[in-house]
């Protein structure tokens, strides 16, 4: 939960170096992708944690380790990448 910490306290503070707006912005879009990577990941932390503890600790290593963290990662690379692209040429 630190790190969604971090994320709140870092959009605060991004909102209040350039201003608030009623509009999403472009810092406001990636902070909210950020955040909902954050519940994804935590909610597949404790489901994984549940098959350790059920006994299915393999299932619970190759579950994180060669699915949800190559998925996650690359799509949040990817995601932000296209948004970023998105904003840079719509402007």
């Amino acid at each position: 939960m630190g790190t969604l910490f971090a994320v709140l306290v870092n959009m605060q503070a991004a909102t209040s170096d350039l201003g608030s707006s009623n509009v999403v912005t472009l810092i406001d879009f990636i902070h909210i992708i950020a955040i909902i990577y954050i519940f994804v990941t935590a909610t597949l932390l404790v489901y994984t944690r549940f098959l350790s503890e059920a006994g299915q600790g393999k299932s619970s290593r190759y579950l994180m380790r060669r699915v949800a963290v190559p998925i996650l990662a690359g799509s949040f690379v990817v995601l932000n990448m296209i948004v970023i692209a998105h904003a840079a040429i719509v402007g």
